[in-house]
């Protein structure tokens, strides 16, 4: 269990400086954040807990790029 909350911490940490860094490069919209945030394998509920919003907001977003790529 401990193992499990540290790994999780550690990825979220990660994550969050890399958002730092990325914010200059011009992540501005939740669409483009959400797609940024799965590159590092994060699930739904990880991002939208992240970006402070639901998990359905994450999904639906994702499922328009998959759209938009096709």
């Amino acid at each position: 269990m401990e193992k499990e909350n540290f790994d999780s911490i550690s990825k979220k940490l990660s994550v969050l400086v890399s958002l730092l860094i990325s914010n200059n490069d011009g992540y501005k919209t939740t669409k483009e954040r959400i797609e940024y945030l799965k590159k590092f394998n994060l699930s739904n509920v990880e991002i939208a807990e992240i970006l402070n919003t639901s998990k359905n907001t994450v999904e639906v977003n994702l499922t328009n790029l998959k759209k938009v790529k096709k």
